[in-house]
């Protein structure tokens, strides 16, 4: 830290690029930040999860069950802050770390687990095609455009037993352990590492 404070700003930003400025300002400890307590926490932009799998996905199988297996941690994340996203953002790395980056905008917001793990597919079956030609080392999935539960436009054909089933089992899910209870298409014989 203090070779950074030594070092002029232009200097920092030749060799750093854009964050030569912010540690240019971060090692002055210049902030124009709002200070906040330590038990105030900004408020989540986004809610994601990724996993580098240990062998290459190459069947639809594979990577359907890595997909269910991400959105019932991002869907368990959302409903226990109270809130629900208006999109779905997929990340993809192929073993020659070539990444993609895809979102779709949801019909009306939500933070049920099947109709995030029903985007990311649509997303992933538009962007990729899933074979041994194109195989899938990572995979994120985010739930974007946060809104607190309430904040959405009601809609007569949702089904709000869905949303209330999924709370039961993260309910579960905490008494009894992470994964107690979980899809049954999370049943198989698929091991995603």
């Amino acid at each position: 830290i203090g070779d950074l404070a030594r070092l002029e700003e232009p200097v920092l930003r030749a060799k750093f690029g854009k964050h030569g400025a912010m540690l240019f300002r971060a090692v002055r400890g210049l902030d124009d930040g709002p200070v906040r307590r330590p038990d105030e926490q900004e408020k989540a932009k986004s809610v994601g999860n990724g996993m580098t799998f240990a062998h290459n996905l190459t069947t639809l199988e594979e990577v359907h069950a890595a997909v269910m297996r991400l959105c019932e941690s991002v869907g368990a994340r959302l409903r226990r802050t109270g809130e629900k996203c208006r999109g779905v953002q997929v990340t993809i790395k192929d073993p020659q770390f070539r990444v993609i980056d895809r979102q779709q905008q949801l019909e009306r917001p939500t933070n049920v687990t099947q109709e995030l793990y029903r985007a990311a597919l649509q997303i992933i079956e538009r962007n990729w095609a899933v074979g041994a030609e194109k195989p899938i080392r990572l995979i994120t999935v985010t739930a974007i455009n946060l809104a607190e539960a309430g904040e959405e436009q009601l809609c007569l054909f949702a089904d709000p037993k869905r949303e209330k089933l999924e709370q039961v089992r993260d309910r579960l899910n905490e008494k009894f352990g992470k994964g107690a209870v979980k899809p049954a298409s999370l049943l198989q014989n698929y091991e995603i590492k």
